[in-house]
């Protein structure tokens, strides 16, 4: 079993675990948000927000961080068609804005700036808190 020495590695190693389900799992189409949510986007942001508070230090690590912005891109996507989009102009615009944070952060991992994957991780955050204080996920 891998020992993982800081919480970048640790997420990293979250993150193979989920693309692993996802991957499985997008053989069919998601039954639900929910699905979406904790099979794609929480997984993925997990990994965003621990380059956020610990930028990575290999090459893996900075890699993991730009799978898990493609992988929170797609789950946006997924969000706006359906069965799973809302007829609610407001969560069409909420997912776009998943969708474009990620892509921002993927283009920042590439660069491999500590700063400026800190300020993705910071957008990401609250396009997230955004979209949750309009749309409460359910048990909230």
């Amino acid at each position: 079993m891998p020992t993982f020495h800081s919480s970048t590695g640790l997420a990293a190693g979250l993150l193979v675990c989920a693309i692993t389900v996802t991957q499985a799992r997008m053989a069919q189409a998601p039954a639900s948000v929910k699905d979406v949510m904790v099979t794609m986007t929480v997984p993925a942001s997990t990994v965003i927000f621990a380059a956020q508070s610990e930028s990575p230090t290999t090459a893996a690590g900075w890699l993991a961080v730009q799978e898990a912005a493609q992988i929170m891109a797609e789950s946006g996507r997924l969000l706006t068609r359906p069965p799973l989009a809302k007829s609610d102009e407001h969560w069409t615009e909420m997912a776009a804005a998943m969708v474009a944070e990620a892509e921002k952060t993927l283009a920042v991992a590439g660069t491999r700036d500590a700063d400026a994957i800190a300020e993705a991780g910071d957008a990401v955050y609250l396009t997230c808190k955004s979209c949750h204080d309009r749309f409460p996920p359910p048990g909230r």
